[in-house]
């Protein structure tokens, strides 16, 4: 796989995660209270997978690499997409600030917690589409195959730390645990 496809399969989890979390909020918000553990899961996932794993891959490696190559398209797309993932760590520790007063029945904190998460919810779909269909496609062309090999070897010194030790697995299995909790069939089951 290229490093291109790794974000790409990787934005596929965070979608699902975002399945997730839409399927959390809808039952959240007329509860007036969240489920502790997957609430607990769903912070974990955005801060751990989506911010912590993800996006570290395209700010420290992909994003500097690219710019460093003065595309002939404008790098203006990237300052953007770091300004999403700032705006979805914005939202993440809103969630994560309030999801344990949600869970113990604070009504105002869980509407935070469902506010905020349905901002991340709006911002990481429309923030994976412009990366998917715009932007990647331009990186594409713009990276070298000593770029591409640098990169993937970027990403495997960065899944060797002990902090990202065994964080596909882990993730994959949270958002399988979600969809099973909000019965959301498993990707290769759709029609």
């Amino acid at each position: 796989m290229s490093p291109i496809e790794v974000l790409v399969e990787e934005h596929r989890l965070i979608t699902r995660a975002s399945e997730c979390v839409a399927r959390m909020i809808g039952a959240a918000m007329p509860a007036r209270r969240l489920k502790f553990l997957q609430a607990e899961s769903v912070v974990d996932f955005i801060g751990s997978y989506a911010d912590g794993w993800h996006h570290a891959k395209e700010e420290q490696e992909l994003f500097p690499r690219v710019a460093a190559r003065k595309p002939p398209w404008d790098v203006d797309h990237l300052a953007d997409l770091g300004a999403d993932h700032r705006r979805c760590r914005d939202c993440a520790r809103e969630m994560r600030e309030s999801f344990r007063e949600g869970a113990h029945g604070d009504a105002e904190e869980t509407q935070r917690f469902c506010r905020n998460a349905q901002e991340w919810i709006d911002l990481i779909r429309m923030h994976i589409y412009k990366e998917d269909r715009v932007v990647f496609p331009l990186v594409e062309q713009a990276l070298t195959a000593d770029d591409a090999h640098a990169l993937e070897q970027a990403y495997a010194a960065l899944a060797a730390e002990p902090r990202f030790a065994g964080v596909d697995a882990k993730y994959r299995t949270a958002v399988e645990d979600l969809e099973f909790v909000y019965n959301i069939l498993p990707t290769g089951a759709r029609g």
